[in-house]
């Protein structure tokens, strides 16, 4: 993927897939705070290879809207999650035979 932004020159920028037989990613979601310099990690549930399609900040700036998928892609959960503890809960789950 090319990136233009305020550089002279665009660069360019490559996204780690697996292939066929390699190991999938484990995603995870941290949310900074500058000022206290600490990470904290949402909790977006025990399946280790787990998709993530969309993170979205919501009308409250201390809530995360997750949208999570199990890798079949069966499965879809949104979740809210508190940016500072980390918990999250469902609020919408649908599954697909």
């Amino acid at each position: 993927m090319t990136l233009y932004e305020e550089k002279l020159y665009p660069e360019n920028y490559t996204f780690k897939y697996p292939k066929a037989g390699e190991k999938n990613a484990v995603v995870r979601i941290f949310v900074y705070d500058p000022g206290t310099g600490k990470s904290t990690e949402m909790k977006t549930g025990a399946e280790k290879y787990q998709y993530i399609p969309r993170i979205k900040w919501t009308k409250n700036p201390q809530v995360l809207s997750v949208i999570r998928e199990n890798r079949l892609q069966n499965h879809i959960e949104i979740l809210l999650a508190d940016a500072h503890s980390g918990k999250t809960s469902v609020v919408y789950s649908e599954k697909n035979k």
